[in-house]
Formats: C-alpha cells, sequence, structure tokens
C-alpha cells in the first residue's frame, strides 16, 4: 500500500501497531518538518485522530522542530521515557528530518529493548 496521503500513513500506522499489540503511544510530532508548519499540523492532527478513534491511546503528546538540537529533544524524551515505552514521532516526509530526534533517543537511551520507536514517515506529501 502506498503511504502518501495521512490516511493511508494513520491507516498503516493502525494497522501495524494493532498487529503489535501497542494499542498505549507517545506522539512526538514536528510540524515544521513538513515544510509549512500549518500543513504539517493539519497532517499531524489528522494521523492522531485517526489513531485515537481506532483503538491507540495517545499517552503524551510533544511537540518537536526541525531546528531543535538532540540534546533538547533528549530532554523532552527523559521526560516522558516513564510514561509509556511506544514512541511515534512524526517528523514529515524526508528521513533526514528523524536524525536529531533519533540522535536523541539514543542519549535518552531508548535503544534498549524496553523502548520502541515507530517512525511514521510521510513521504510524496
Amino acid at each position: 500500500m502506498t503511504t502518501r496521503s495521512s490516511v493511508n500513513v494513520a491507516a498503516n500506522l493502525v494497522a501495524a501497531l494493532t498487529i503489535l499489540g501497542w494499542d498505549k503511544i507517545i506522539v512526538f510530532a514536528c510540524p515544521t518538518c513538513y515544510g509549512d508548519a500549518n500543513i504539517g499540523n493539519m497532517r499531524i492532527n489528522y494521523i492522531m485522530s485517526y489513531l485515537s478513534s481506532n483503538g491507540i491511546s495517545i499517552l503524551v503528546q510533544r511537540t518537536f522542530y526541525l531546528n531543535d538540537s538532540p540534546d533538547s529533544i533528549s530532554e523532552q524524551l527523559n521526560g516522558t521515557r516513564t510514561k509509556g515505552r511506544i514512541f511515534l514521532p512524526l517528523g514529515g516526509p524526508d528521513i533526514s528530518t528523524y536524525n536529531n530526534f533519533m540522535q536523541a533517543a539514543q542519549m535518552a537511551d531508548l535503544a534498549s529493548y524496553d523502548y520502541a520507536i515507530v517512525l511514521g514517515i510521510q513521504p510524496g506529501v
């Protein structure tokens, strides 16, 4: 299935999370990672609404921005790591926009087997 639209991304995320039995997640959303923050917010809000209406509980939602440093994101991750173990960063269509988040996750020791990170990449938006 192609994942170009927010509808397809959301449906694919629900399918994957449901199959894995992961119904409680922490979302880190980056509206500026979509190029235009307004468009990013619309896409992120749709995906989160779809997740919630399909049995996925969003325990915590945090926002990060394209130019945030890994240190800054790591502080947010450390503040949420006791609230859940499945992290869903929504960072737009370009894999490179996830670099700082993934560095921050490593700094916050989320690379251990106690945590999982599911990337919500939306190519071609």
